[in-house]
């Protein structure tokens, strides 16, 4: 059984969210021939091309997976219960739009051509992969996701990791990777780093173009579990009616630190910074006065950080590069302007854009419990943290763009 999230009433919807955006049986098949020629480039000759998710039922069977046989023993089982049949894998569908758990696996001892082979299209088709159990180290767990094709590999130096500019929460023998958690989690865990602990609540977003990473090294004790959300971002396109698509489309939208600082979502909060209940709309931004002076000069600046900003700016609407479906990619927090309107315009829409797909049974709500690891692709979903429980906890993040960019819309693009 799957959580759902809180109906909002306002949400505008249309009951058809099966492919709205597909074109002309010409144009699908150029699309699809397209598609399966980078797919090729990108996994090799053998990989399983796998329907897209939700174009039918029969994607929610399992998917059988007996090359991972060799890397499952006795003591890896989920504590659902789950375990993989004998010389078998399966996906087991966490929501009907989104999300698979893969039992049985110790990501440890997965190989690449594994990943290349039956992970990453899997990752293409559910969006988000839920391997339970896990017991690996930041370094086990940066090498997982450096073995997914496309990724930029740029990213793994510590001058061009894609947060924050000298977050502390980074961990110093691994720049990618980041310590999101409180100081009374197990001081093992920190592994020289500063833990971020994220009271910001609700804020609804992408990490960029790329997948990311989560790992549950440690969690609360007590009956209250600390949760994310996820969406789907194709399942949030559809669901707008033809006007709201077009409006989303014509957006022409800049992203940056102008109404905030560079700096990660947490010190956005503690400076003062406020997301709406929904997570959709910067209600209040970091005051100028509680800057520093070069915190002030970086937030000015449009070439501070570049590479965590400049792939959102544009329309919200974006095509997939392997799929070529469209979904909705942006991150809310960091909208600086948009042409034609205000700010608050602006922030206006792009809330009515995000609300449908973000809200009611759209959301898959993950709990977290310890040796969690959760793989997610930003070009298909979008996520949002939740307010932190009481309790001691640590989760390493990481982060790799891919080298593959979005594709941009025309307004005419349906």
């Amino acid at each position: 059984m799957f959580k759902t999230f809180p109906k909002l009433d306002s949400a505008r919807r249309t009951t058809d969210v099966s492919g709205d955006d597909e074109r002309s049986s010409d144009s699908n098949r150029d699309a699809r021939a397209k598609k399966n020629a980078s797919r090729q480039r990108l996994f090799g000759p053998k990989a399983e091309v796998f329907p897209i998710l939700s174009r039918s039922k029969s994607s929610h069977r399992r998917q059988e997976m007996p090359f991972l046989e060799r890397s499952r023993s006795p003591s890896q089982v989920s504590k659902e219960g789950h375990r993989a049949d004998e010389g078998a894998l399966g996906f087991s569908p966490l929501h009907p739009l989104l999300g698979a758990e893969v039992p049985g696996v110790n990501l440890a001892d997965v190989g690449r051509e594994e990943i290349l082979t039956i992970l990453a299209p899997a990752l293409e088709k559910y969006g988000l992969l839920l391997f339970r159990g896990q017991d690996i180290s930041p370094q086990e767990f940066f090498n997982f996701i450096k073995a997914f094709p496309d990724v930029d590999l740029d990213e793994v130096s510590a001058a061009k990791n894609p947060f924050a500019q000298g977050d502390p929460s980074c961990l110093p023998e691994l720049p990618g990777v980041r310590a999101l958690g409180n100081a009374i989690s197990d001081p093992a865990l920190h592994r020289g780093a500063t833990p971020e602990l994220n009271e910001t609540g609700m804020e609804w977003h992408t990490d960029g173009c790329g997948i990311t990473l989560l790992y549950a090294a440690q969690v609360p004790a007590g009956p209250v579990k600390r949760t994310t959300l996820w969406a789907n971002g194709y399942h949030a396109y559809n669901m707008l009616d033809d006007e709201l698509k077009r409006m989303a489309r014509e957006m022409q939208a800049t992203f940056g630190a102008k109404h905030v600082l560079e700096g990660s979502v947490r010190e956005i909060y503690r400076r003062g910074g406020r997301m709406s209940d929904n997570g959709l709309k910067l209600v209040r931004g970091v005051d100028a006065l509680d800057l520093s002076p070069e915190e002030f000069r970086k937030r000015e600046d449009p070439k501070t950080n570049p590479r965590r900003y400049a792939h959102y700016n544009g329309s919200p609407v974006r095509r997939h590069p392997f799929t070529d479906r469209l979904t909705l990619f942006t991150v809310p927090v960091y909208l600086e302007s948009c042409k034609g309107m205000d700010i608050e315009q602006a922030r206006d829409l792009l809330e009515q854009i995000l609300l449908p797909g973000t809200s009611g049974d759209s959301v898959y709500v993950h709990e977290w419990s310890q040796g969690d690891v959760v793989l997610w692709d930003n070009r298909s979903t979008l996520h949002s943290a939740t307010k932190p429980v009481e309790g001691p906890q640590l989760m390493y993040q990481t982060f790799l763009r891919t080298k593959t960019p979005m594709g941009f819309v025309e307004p005419a693009d349906n």
